[in-house]
């Protein structure tokens, strides 16, 4: 792996290293290289900025070679940082996650603890799920606000009409493989899934013992012009609501989704519910050391502060490798810190940080 392959990457925030004996470098800018150049090391430097090599011991000279101060090599403290952490990129326990996997593992992870919390409410009050799915014409675009505006309009009719202050729904993007493999690249359809009030559902079941369409009673988004984009279906879910919309987010991993879409949503909570899932929402490490239903914020240079306490929470893992489209991260732990100390600092860290 090449030096410069991890300049872009996150180096470990300062508030980790000082604790663990990791002291910030210093660099030396060669005033006469390019701008490029200068630029360059700037971001290695930044990368760099908590890994000490001041005190790391210097290497040992072979025997019979005398170490010369006319030499043209000049000892560069911000490569020899960044090989140490080359090193710890290649480490058997680091882990390997591209931006597409990252995306897709966040929506799978919010679509389903939305659509399991909107199932659980509704055995109690009785309200039952119908899908909608949007579609897209060729050489159409959808922008990032066109699936919340239908949803919204569809809000606003369940007030008219149905008498309901809010309608639960969770939506999920998904590719259309015929016409992405022919290279319409931005070739997207949603899947919404609605719960409604039993007396809708009451209607339909009426419809539908007179041999009609049960799905007459719902709103038709294409016919309203509530969705301008392409055409749109309706109907009722037969089964689980939770393994309808569970069915549409295993997939996506052989598509790559457009720069900027956004791929899922949720809406309709109560308060509780809405606070429950922000919770489960975080991740495991984080959840692991808190109060249940306590938030946390992202903190800048990485980590978390909660909004209850205000303690900060560091995360345990570090990226080690970025090239901007994959990364690898390394899980530290009270059994592994000490390999990552003598892999930054050299043999003798161990010994040094203890001084």
């Amino acid at each position: 792996m090449s030096d410069g392959s991890i300049i872009n990457g996150k180096p470990l925030p300062a508030h980790w290293a000082r604790p663990h004996g990791l002291s910030e470098p210093r660099s030396y800018p060669d005033p006469s290289e390019p701008l490029s150049a200068r630029r360059a090391r700037q971001k290695a430097a930044k990368l760099a900025a908590c890994y000490s090599y001041e005190d790391a011991a210097p290497a040992p000279e072979a025997p019979g070679l005398v170490s010369s101060e006319t030499s043209h090599t000049k000892p560069d403290p911000v490569r020899d940082a960044l090989r140490r952490v080359a090193a710890l990129a290649e480490d058997p326990d680091a882990i390997e996650v591209t931006h597409q996997q990252a995306r897709l593992n966040r929506l799978r992870k919010s679509v389903l603890l939305a659509a399991n919390a909107h199932r659980d409410a509704a055995k109690h009050s009785g309200w039952s799920a119908a899908f909608f799915t949007l579609t897209t014409r060729p050489g159409v675009k959808v922008r990032p606000g066109d699936v919340s505006k239908c949803v919204n309009s569809l809000q606003m009719w369940a007030r008219r009409k149905l008498k309901v202050r809010r309608l639960p729904v969770v939506w999920v993007a998904e590719m259309q493989p015929q016409r992405w493999n022919n290279g319409d690249k931005d070739a997207v359809h949603y899947h919404l899934l609605v719960w409604l009030p039993p007396s809708l559902k009451r209607r339909a079941n009426a419809l539908e013992k007179r041999g009609l369409k049960g799905s007459g009673v719902l709103p038709k988004l294409d016919a309203k012009r509530w969705w301008k984009w392409g055409k749109t279906n309706r109907d009722w879910v037969r089964r689980d609501p939770a393994a309808y919309i569970a069915k549409y987010v295993s997939k996506g991993g052989d598509y790559q989704f457009p720069k900027g879409l956004r791929l899922h949503g949720s809406g309709g909570f109560e308060p509780p519910v809405r606070a429950h899932l922000r919770f489960c929402r975080q991740p495991l490490w984080l959840r692991e050391q808190l109060q249940h239903g306590e938030i946390c914020d992202r903190a800048q240079g990485g980590g978390f502060i909660s909004r209850l306490t205000g303690a900060f929470y560091p995360s345990p893992w570090r990226c080690v490798y970025w090239d901007g489209f994959k990364a690898r991260f390394l899980k530290v732990t009270e059994c592994n810190v000490n390999r990552i100390r003598q892999t930054l600092l050299g043999p003798q860290a161990l010994e040094l940080a203890s001084c």
